[in-house]
């Protein structure tokens, strides 16, 4: 087994389009070096009543690290004090804390320090409707909407509308928009068949606002998808054709000059660095990849210090990172979990050789739980086989596209 540090910054999913602004900043205790202080109250957007059980966190809009500072939750006069690091501006959001506040949903707004500042909450109303091509008045199947909505002088809210592949796109549950807010972006996207978002130009939409379940918002022709890529190798009959295809859709796996995939070749541990990078987006890399056999120059350097900088690996104890030997079946588990937050499963991995005490059993037991691999017939999951191109294709092809 190769070690590995113990930091637990990931680099998470990369198609996860932020609903709310501060979603996922970490939240520290309310201590502050200047004694600066917001304060104010969580009201209720409709009633202008003040309302218990909400945390208030205020985020450093001035900070590249957007380090954020959290209150007490809120008693019945709806007041919240937060020390802050500084007097300058603060994005604030309230979180609900119990059951009956939980159902309510934080307008967004920017303060400075201060002792009267309003944070409203609201009780979420749906939406939903269809995106329709104006040329041809055909409704765009699998489309999604990103909305910006701002309630004058309260604050905004940004919130998203999904289709889950059919003809009609809705909030979900709990996260449609506060009636009286004003739209200021109306943004579809549609998806292509190998799961690649492009967003569409809108040409009108008829004035709306929420509740309501008949929006149209209609759009500039549809471009039609590109080609895409194929193998000599990968037929349409071939079992993991649609896999292979969408992830060289997205650019993540490639194939060989001689037109082949190689599908039932084993993965390299090289290959897999290039893999979960490209999936990454390529981002920069700040340092070395620091193993004696993978130099500055080296073919796949970036993506394997990336791979380091994000501890998905650390090679192994005698500074080697070992770039052309094959990855392991558990190996690449290990690495899809850490590339996506070390998430925990939620039912533990049901293989008869993979036992609880198993060191990368969490790793597959997440796999399990998100459909990305379900073993063998036979209830195995062969841990030790190495993992071949076609089954790290589907394992990719099913955590990024969902299928």
């Amino acid at each position: 087994m190769e070690e590995r540090g113990a930091s637990t910054a990931r680099q998470g999913t990369v198609w996860v389009v932020a609903i709310a602004l501060l979603l996922g900043l970490m939240a520290l205790p309310a201590v502050a070096s200047d004694g600066a202080t917001i304060a104010g109250t969580v009201r209720l957007l409709d009633t202008e009543e003040p309302v218990e059980g909400f945390q208030v966190d205020a985020c450093d809009a001035q900070s590249d690290d957007y380090v954020c500072y959290s209150s007490d939750p809120t008693g019945p006069d709806g007041r919240f004090e937060i020390a802050v690091n500084s007097t300058g501006l603060h994005w604030l959001q309230a979180y609900g804390t119990d059951e009956s506040s939980a159902r309510l949903v934080t307008l967004q707004v920017s303060a400075e320090a201060g002792p009267d500042v309003d944070v409203w909450v609201f009780e979420p109303l749906d939406l939903s409707g269809t995106v329709v091509e104006d040329s041809t008045g055909e409704i765009v199947q699998q489309s999604n909407v990103f909305f910006d909505c701002t309630v004058e002088g309260k604050g905004f809210y940004s919130f998203g509308a999904w289709s889950y592949g059919g003809d009609t796109w809705a909030t979900d549950e709990g996260y449609g928009p506060p009636a009286g807010c004003e739209f200021s972006r109306v943004e579809p996207w549609v998806r292509s068949e190998y799961g690649v978002w492009e967003e569409l130009d809108v040409v009108s939409y008829t004035p709306f606002s929420p509740p309501a379940s008949d929006v149209e918002i209609r759009v500039a022709d549809v471009p039609e998808p590109e080609v895409p890529p194929s193998f000599a190798d990968v037929d349409a009959d071939h079992p993991f054709h649609f896999q292979i295809t969408a992830m060289a859709v997205h650019g993540v796996i490639q194939g060989y000059p001689d037109g082949t995939f190689r599908p039932t070749v084993a993965v390299t541990r090289q290959a897999a660095a290039a893999f979960l990078y490209r999936l990454a987006g390529e981002p920069m890399v700040t340092s070395e990849a620091g193993f004696d056999d993978v130099p500055s120059d080296h073919r796949f350097h970036d993506a394997i210090a990336w791979m380091v900088e994000q501890d998905i690996t650390r090679g192994y104890p005698d500074g080697t990172f070992r770039p052309t030997a094959s990855v392991t079946r558990q190996a690449a588990a290990a690495f899809l979990w850490r590339f996506d937050g070390e998430q925990e499963a939620l039912q533990g991995a049901e293989f008869s050789d993979v036992p609880a005490d198993h060191p990368f059993h969490g790793a597959i037991a997440w796999m399990a739980d998100l459909d990305i691999s379900q073993g063998w017939p036979d209830g195995t999951f062969r841990p030790n086989e190495d993992v071949t191109r076609q089954s790290l294709a589907a394992f990719l092809s099913r955590y990024w596209v969902g299928e």
